[in-house]
């Protein structure tokens, strides 16, 4: 009689074989989609970065002295490309933006960014103003728990001063933004960019 099944021994080796399989790939997959999501982080905050670089060229904010800033929120700049977060959250406009430093010894402008998304009420991305040139997939933060003091606002005078680097400003011009500031609840409602 000719049986066309598999033995218990054919079975169980097959199944040693996917679970080492397993063991190699889903590490490496995970780790594929993590540094696939510190990119879009980036290249997010790029964009966010070049979109107040033509503002500040088109002398939408007011000219700055040497080492003041200027602060742009993320609903001040044309937000309608960041709606697609990597995590599938959204990104806070209360808690993204730039903040544009005219350097007092050369005279030209710096960009610090932060980029916050809000997703499970845990926060990913650059969740500290950092100079664009310095942000690195080591400058993305997942999973912060922000809350009480701890959660970003929006108002000009919780806006430190002191920016990543040990770089500070002498002044910070706050500009109004055309969406914000906005509040929102604790289930995140009203924080998203759109």
């Amino acid at each position: 009689m000719n049986n066309k099944g598999f033995t218990l021994v054919e079975l169980i080796g097959s199944m040693v074989i996917l679970g080492l399989l397993m063991l190699v790939v889903v590490p490496n997959v995970v780790g594929l989609m993590q540094s696939n999501r510190q990119t879009v982080y980036i290249e997010d905050a790029k964009k966010l970065v070049n979109i107040a670089k033509s503002k500040v060229s088109m002398h939408k904010i007011s000219t700055l002295a040497d080492n003041q800033c200027a602060f742009l929120g993320l609903g001040y700049l044309d937000n309608s490309e960041f709606d697609s977060p990597p995590n599938g959250g959204c990104y806070d406009v209360n808690s993204s933006f730039v903040i544009v430093k005219k350097n007092g010894t050369t005279h030209e402008y710096e960009y610090y960014v932060q980029l916050a998304e809000f997703y499970e009420n845990r926060y990913n991305g650059i969740l500290e103003p950092t100079n664009i040139k310095n942000i690195t997939k080591d400058t993305i933060k997942e999973n912060e728990m922000l809350t009480g003091e701890d959660r970003f606002d929006y108002k000009s005078d919780a806006i430190d001063p002191k920016i990543a680097d040990g770089v500070s400003c002498e002044g910070i011009e706050q500009v109004i933004t055309r969406n914000g500031p906005k509040s929102y609840d604790s289930n995140g409602e009203g924080m998203c960019a759109k």
